[in-house]
C-alpha cells in the first residue's frame, strides 16, 4: 500500500494522535528515484491547512529529504517546536523530479502524554439481554423431547 499525488508532486497529509505527543524524528519510506519526496514543511495542530493556504503558513520545521528508498535516514525535529500535538500535516512541497510523490511509510518516535478524553458512539453489553434479540420461533431450540 502507499499514498500518491494526484495531479503534480505537492502532497498534503493530516495525522491526528488519540492524545498529545512529542515528537522526536520522523521516518519517510518512499518510492526511490524521481518520484521521492525531496521537501517535506511539518505543521502542528492545523486541520485547516490546504492547497490555497498552505504557501502562507508557517511551518513548524522544514526538512530536506534525500533519496533514501529504504527508511535508513531517520530526521530529527526541533524538539522544542514537537510538544504537546494533538495532529500533524505534513506538506509535500516537491519530489526529486516526478510527475508524482509516492509514500509508502511515515513513522514518528517521540513520546506520548495522555490520551484525549472524547464522546464514542459505542455500545457495550455486558450480559446479553434476550429480549434485545428477536429469535424467530422456529430457529429457536425445542425443549421437547421425541
Amino acid at each position: 500500500k502507499n499514498i500518491e499525488s494526484d495531479a503534480d508532486e505537492q502532497l498534503i497529509i493530516t495525522i491526528p494522535f488519540t492524545g498529545h505527543v512529542s515528537i522526536k524524528s520522523i521516518k519517510i519510506i518512499a518510492e526511490g528515484g524521481e518520484e521521492h519526496p525531496k521537501t517535506l514543511k511539518v505543521f502542528g495542530n492545523r486541520e485547516d491547512i490546504d492547497f490555497d493556504n498552505v504557501d502562507q503558513l508557517q511551518p513548524l520545521q522544514e526538512i530536506s529529504l534525500n533519496d533514501d528508498p529504504r527508511g535508513e535516514i531517520v530526521y530529527p525535529t526541533r524538539a522544542s517546536k514537537f510538544q504537546n500535538l494533538h495532529s500533524v500535516t505534513l506538506f509535500i512541497e516537491s519530489n526529486h523530479g516526478g510527475d508524482t510523490s509516492k509514500i509508502y511509510y511515515i513513522g514518528f518516535s517521540g513520546e506520548h502524554k495522555n490520551v484525549s478524553r472524547k464522546t464514542v458512539i459505542a455500545v457495550y453489553e455486558a450480559n446479553a439481554n434476550p429480549a434485545d434479540h428477536k429469535v424467530k420461533d422456529d430457529l429457536m431450540p425445542s425443549s421437547s423431547i421425541s
